[in-house]
């Protein structure tokens, strides 16, 4: 599925990022494809670094160069420097955008390869998208031979610059995502007690009118 990026977005010698491409797709399978584009693999796992450096000399291939580092830190000494920057099965799109949209010169593109949710997830995404300059330009479903797995390709151009607050960095966004975190789980806690709480209080109340039947019964049937 990683060539299908060039299906609906001719690929002829631009500058290619790749965020997280763990063992090199999409980027090798096109680098392969189209000889005449550059590559460069940003991914945070040193490992990874070694083994697709590894795999540029057992192929032969030039123009390429994977670096170790955080989408976020890379950003901040690459912005707006790459004619495409893709990701696939790294993140959901809300994420995605804010570590990709960033690094696209202006008029370039933000292409994501996502599977059959894509639309959920880009729903979720888009304002973010806009925000951060991006704005949806294609999107392709289909499903690849031999599989019935639905994948979807969305390309977002770069319609306007970054804010340059954006990416977050990553103690930031943490920090963040944490807080969310804090929050939904305050609030649902605090509706389960509200909710068992009520419960008990009900079971409590059926628990005395039954007690409150049974003992009328009895001092009726002692004074009979």
């Amino acid at each position: 599925d990683s060539i299908t990026l060039a299906f609906y977005h001719p690929l002829e010698a631009q500058h290619i990022c790749d965020i997280g491409a763990g063992a090199g797709f999409p980027s090798i399978p096109l680098k392969i494809v189209y000889p005449n584009i550059k590559v460069t693999i940003v991914d945070s796992l040193n490992k990874r670094i070694t083994f697709l450096n590894a795999l540029f000399e057992a192929l032969g291939l030039d123009g390429v160069e994977a670096v170790s580092a955080r989408a976020e830190e890379y950003c901040a000494l690459h912005r707006e420097s790459f004619d495409i920057v893709t990701a696939r099965a790294v993140a959901r799109f809300e994420i995605l955008d804010e570590l990709c949209l960033p690094l696209v010169k202006p008029n370039g593109y933000f292409i994501a390869l996502k599977g059959s949710n894509g639309d959920e997830e880009f729903d979720v995404a888009k304002s973010g998208i806009e925000k951060l300059g991006g704005q949806l330009e294609s999107k392709y479903a289909f499903t690849l031979p031999g599989h019935d797995d639905q994948r979807m390709n969305f390309y977002i151009k770069k319609v306007k610059p970054t804010p340059s607050k954006y990416p977050m960095q990553h103690d930031r966004y943490t920090a963040n995502l944490k807080a969310k975190r804090a929050t939904i789980s305050k609030n649902w806690n605090e509706l389960i007690n509200s909710r068992v709480g009520k419960y008990i209080s009900e079971q409590d109340a059926k628990q005395n009118e039954l007690y409150d039947t049974y003992f009328e019964t009895l001092f009726q049937d002692a004074y009979q």
